[in-house]
């Protein structure tokens, strides 16, 4: 059975090796029509040619068959797609297709309701986070909590929002999840639902002012996870309209430093989740892939390719879990199901803007764990043109930058 699914998982991956051949090879021809553009352009914008510029006869054949050519590109690209969308039995998305379709696909929900049977490591965060909260005095304290997805940021603010003493402390405690599609008024919505008004009616500045009424007088804490937009505008609104004081507090989970920053959090109330230690990871993985067992592997082989497998996760909690939760914990399973334990990853990888990528990608040529000289890469990056200028900096300047935007 084994051989057979490699079997299939190989073909997968050579379809999916030449299509990717293909698309290559139709950016190649595209940009050589861009460029062909380009110098037909540069000879239009001389003086003695000027008269080009309004109209041409003898520029229509070029006009005529650079047409052609981006025509067919554009049904080679079509022709790709639908094979794609064959192939994976799934629709793809198109940009003429309705936001709302867009948006659904790609929205995240997040409940203040967690598994504290499957939490590990998290008492001294959770500890220090309470000493915050529980020190609250005039304003409304922010609290930030930032990593990289997977870290256990959502879990650290769901463990903290749901603890007893918490509970007690706070007169209102609301949860929303802000994710990369939200409005403003459906996070007031979502406010709203969480202090026992579902009322549909109303328009932004009538609904903050419901909040601010169930809220005011009233010690809370706000739940606000999995804030993506770096613009502010939406919560300095919502801010404006909350009650300040009796030690009210709002924890914030990102991923990106700046949306903390802009929505008010010093940085001595920032905290950043680390990456489980050997220990807590086994006992993570035990919780989950020996559930039957209350977490108890009495198998002594097992456990060796068991904690080798875990090794492989690096202290990840949500790659730890995605691993316990296969079926076998064999290494061949764990090749197999790769795409699944590094599922959280893929999206810090699709919100990187396009040049980032490209720099990012770069690394594939690489052997595994070699040591990458950063001068190196920042050249290799500037001499492909991958690197954009802007702002007066020079292209080792610019090549910095992108290599500080990725590791961060």
């Amino acid at each position: 059975m084994l051989p057979q699914r490699r079997r299939k998982t190989k073909r997968k991956n050579q379809t999916l090796r030449r299509i990717m051949i293909d698309l290559r090879e139709l950016i190649y021809k595209a940009e050589d029509i861009l460029a062909d553009c380009q110098l037909h352009y540069e000879d239009a914008i001389k003086p003695s040619n000027a008269f080009l510029l309004c109209f041409s006869p003898a520029k229509l054949p070029f006009q005529h068959q650079g047409s052609k050519r981006l025509e067919a590109i554009n049904a080679k690209v079509i022709n790709i797609k639908q094979n794609i969308s064959s192939y994976l039995g799934v629709p793809l998305l198109t940009a003429h297709e309705p936001l709302d379709a867009q948006k659904h696909q790609m929205s995240r929900w997040s409940s203040p309701i967690y598994d504290h049977t499957q939490v590990v490591g998290l008492e001294a965060d959770n500890r220090k986070i309470k000493d915050w909260l529980f020190n609250a005095s005039n304003g409304l304290l922010a609290i930030g909590i930032v990593g990289m997805g997977g870290v256990g940021k959502t879990t650290t603010a769901q463990t903290v929002f749901n603890d007893r003493e918490v509970e007690e402390w706070f007169e209102r405690r609301i949860w929303v999840c802000v994710s990369q599609t939200f409005t403003e008024e459906q996070i007031m919505r979502s406010m709203l639902r969480n202090l026992g008004d579902v009322n549909l009616g109303d328009d932004c500045a009538e609904l903050l002012k419901k909040i601010n009424h169930y809220l005011q007088g009233k010690r809370y804490l706000i739940g606000m996870d999995d804030v993506w937009s770096n613009d502010n505008s939406w919560w300095l609104r919502i801010y404006e309209g909350l009650p300040k004081g009796n030690g009210s507090s709002i924890i914030i989970t990102t991923r990106i430093e700046e949306v903390v920053q802009k929505m008010g959090v010093a940085e001595a109330r920032t905290h950043r989740p680390k990456c489980l230690d050997k220990g807590d990871s086994w006992l993570l993985f035990c919780k989950i892939a020996f559930a039957a067992t209350e977490g108890e592997c009495s198998n002594q082989e097992l456990e060796t390719v068991g904690k080798e497998i875990v090794d492989k996760c690096k202290g990840l909690p949500l790659a730890i879990k995605a691993v316990g939760a296969l079926p076998t914990i064999f290494q061949d399973e764990l090749a197999e199901n790769d795409d699944s334990v590094m599922a959280s990853l893929r999206l810090s990888y699709d919100e990187l803007p396009p040049y980032l990528k490209s720099c990012f990608l770069c690394f594939s040529v690489y052997p595994e764990d070699c040591i990458i000289s950063k001068e190196q890469l920042v050249y290799w990056w500037v001499g492909e043109g991958f690197v954009p200028l802007r702002n007066g900096r020079s292209s080792i300047e610019a090549g910095d930058h992108c290599f500080s935007g990725l590791t961060n």
